[in-house]
């Protein structure tokens, strides 16, 4: 038997492998080409399905949007709180006509709950700023819907209503409006959905056919207009109008009623399942629409639908196959001619110097690659030797350069952490911590946590004859800017207070706006540069058994056992660009309140599973819930909630959180 050199066996099993190559192509192919066409058939169905669903709801949602942004609206709600006030009817009709002309049917409608007039304009008629009529829910049927809508749990809902004479159908999109609490009526649109219906049915391709059904399983669209019900909810459905007709009964009606069940348990989602048809297996998908209460159906015959072209794909395969063999052979020539004849007379001298022999002179080949290889091993080992000593040499050098940079580097962290530490012991000795607990004892809590070893947040309490001065501040920035801040935000206070008195809050507040900005030249200050200050103040007049409070962007929180409530502060900052107007604010001393004053740093903490803020809302809640226990038990609570909601996520920014209760003019230290 002739035995095969290097390139003998090459050849030899390079044409083997490509003929291995075609034959397993051929055997698998038929069956790749149905595993293909059948898994393009799921994901085009899922596709389709989806595609066609987001066709209806994109109008919904945009109209939902612009209606709950109608609900919102200042004008609208001012009007309905004083409904027969001409100044604020027109506001509220030149509000209301911005966002009919918005919505997608140019109509929307205000309901109010306290009168129960129905307000509608739409383009079939002269807009008007008078009621089209009057609810009674108590004695007009039709009328028996307002008061659950407006009892509703949830924001908005919506709801459809099909004409039968008109043969149209409506989605009527309903939004709660509030003053505070109080449900004061209801805003919305009506969105004409016959259109998109027709459409749906109308851009359809080879095998494929789009449905829609409602939760009853009656069809609300299909090609074939005969199959279409045109009933109202009140009615019977005829069987030929039902998705039960076209299904064939047994285990595919059954798969069918699985499938609609599962795209309403998930919404947004279409898994399509095999099932058979008027005796065609074909691909059906469901999709949910939950604010409608529909289906969007698409029934896939992938014998007829063009998902995949079985010709094309035969042609790429003979093609793929022929110039893969073609390739193979001349990849076997050039690579025989180029590369294993030249290595062959290679080896041989490659062994030598594998073997440790560098000093081994090679003859030069050509003038290629391999002939430069050639003489590349030549020189190799003495290049290897000198390429080493240098090396360690250089090691050498390069790690005494490395250990005495560490040296240097390990000395300027010292000294930069020790002057920050010492900077931490400045700022907490500026604080008025020991004034706080001589005055205030038990009857104060307070939370100071910089982001930082040092922060932008500070109080401060000053004592007067006839009570005591006490405030939170937030300076802008974090850290050393932020420390440094807080030096002139105390020493502007300490002038503002020495110059108009403690008692004066709001004068306080704008006697140290005007210093900080003669200090920090606000005025002149480039762009975007953040130097202001969030103030909070409440001056405690033992005597007069009153509280005053002014802020700058700090709100002071009550809390009692019987609810708990905010007084907002000024809407703009200290040191802001535009001078902010600042008041005092007067209330009784509740000797059973919790008086509470934060920065925003615990306000605006997101949390580990939610990337909204801790919020004002849990704060209120913690002051309602421990309304009656010490101040120090509601720290422990507060602190507790505050690291559960935080989880492992970073501190956001520093945290100030002062809180404390006036038991009795008597009992507060001078």
């Amino acid at each position: 038997m002739m035995k095969l050199g290097l390139r003998g066996k090459f050849v030899a099993a390079l044409v083997l492998v490509a003929l291995a190559a075609l034959i397993l192509a051929a055997l698998f192919a038929a069956r790749a080409i149905d595993n293909i066409r059948e898994e393009l058939g799921y994901a085009y169905t899922r596709d389709v399905t989806l595609l066609r669903q987001a066709r209806i709801t994109a109008p919904l949602m945009r109209d939902l949007a612009l209606a709950l942004r109608m609900a919102d609206s200042e004008p609208i709600r001012e009007w309905l709180l004083d409904e027969q006030n001409p100044e604020k009817r027109a506001r509220a009709m030149r509000d209301a006509e911005g966002y009919r002309a918005a919505f997608d049917s140019h109509a929307a409608f205000v309901i109010s709950a306290l009168s129960h007039n129905y307000y509608f304009n739409s383009p079939r008629a002269p807009v008007t700023d008078q009621p089209e009529y009057t609810l009674d829910p108590k004695n007009k049927p039709d009328d028996a819907w307002f008061p659950s809508v407006l009892a509703m749990a949830t924001a908005y809902n919506t709801n459809v209503s099909y004409d039968t004479e008109l043969h149209v159908a409506n989605v009527w999109i309903n939004v709660l409006m509030r003053a505070g609490e109080q449900r004061i009526g209801l805003v919305g649109t009506g969105l004409e959905l016959t259109r998109f219906l027709d459409a749906f049915v109308s851009d359809t391709q080879s095998g494929v056919t789009p449905i829609i059904v409602n939760a009853a399983g009656a069809i609300l669209a299909h090609p074939d207009r005969k199959r279409i019900s045109n009933q109202s909810a009140t009615q019977v459905v005829p069987p030929e109008h039902q998705l039960w007709a076209l299904v064939d009964a047994g285990d595919s009606a059954a798969r069918a009623r699985q499938a609609l069940t599962d795209a309403q348990a998930h919404p947004g989602t279409a898994n399509p399942v095999k099932l058979s048809v008027q005796g065609r297996q074909v691909l059906f998908a469901a999709s949910y629409i939950p604010d409608l209460q529909w289906f969007v159906l698409s029934v896939v015959d992938l014998g007829t639908a063009q998902v995949l072209d079985g010709r094309q794909l035969w042609q790429f395969g003979l093609t793929a196959g022929v110039l893969f063999l073609i390739a193979a052979l001349l990849f076997a020539y050039v690579v025989n001619r180029l590369v294993v004849t030249p290595l062959i007379a290679l080896k041989n001298s490659a062994q030598t110097i594998a073997a440790g022999n560098y000093t081994l002179s090679l003859p030069a080949t050509g003038s290629d690659e391999i002939g430069e290889l050639s003489t590349a091993f030549a020189s190799m080992a003495d290049k290897v030797r000198r390429h080493t000593e240098d090396l360690e040499s250089t090691v050498r050098e390069r790690t005494a350069e490395l250990l005495a940079a560490n040296a240097t580097m390990a000395q300027a962290n010292a000294k930069i952490a020790d002057s920050i530490s010492y900077a931490s012991r400045i700022q907490q000795a500026m604080l008025p911590v020991h004034a706080l607990a001589r005055v205030l004892g038990e009857r104060h809590y307070l939370l100071w946590r910089p982001r930082d070893v040092v922060g932008g947040d500070f109080y401060l309490f000053h004592a007067s004859d006839s009570g005591y001065l006490i405030g939170v501040v937030d300076c802008a920035g974090h850290g050393v800017p932020g420390a440094l801040m807080t030096m002139l935000g105390n020493a502007a206070l300490d002038r503002a207070i020495a110059e108009v008195g403690a008692a004066d809050p709001a004068g306080i507040l704008l006697a140290a706006d005007r210093a900080l900005r003669a200090m920090l030249h606000v005025g002149d200050r480039a762009k975007g540069a953040a130097t202001s200050m969030d103030v909070g103040l409440v001056y405690v007049d033992l005597r007069a058994c009153q509280l005053m409070f002014a802020g700058a962007k700090v709100d002071l929180l009550i809390g009692t056992a019987d609810g708990a409530s905010r007084l907002s502060g000024g809407r703009r900052a200290l040191a802001e660009r535009v001078v902010g107007d600042y008041q005092n604010t007067p209330m009784q001393i509740d000797p059973a309140a919790t008086y509470l004053l934060s920065s925003d740093g615990v306000l605006d903490q997101n949390g580990e599973h939610d990337a909204l803020g801790f919020g004002r809302a849990r704060l209120l809640a913690l002051l309602r819930a421990h309304a009656r226990d010490p101040l120090a038990d509601f720290g422990r609570a507060l602190e507790t909630q505050l690291a559960e909601y935080q989880g492992k996520v970073a501190q956001r920014d520093d945290i100030s959180v002062l809180a404390f209760r006036v038991d009795s003019p008597s009992g507060a230290a001078s």
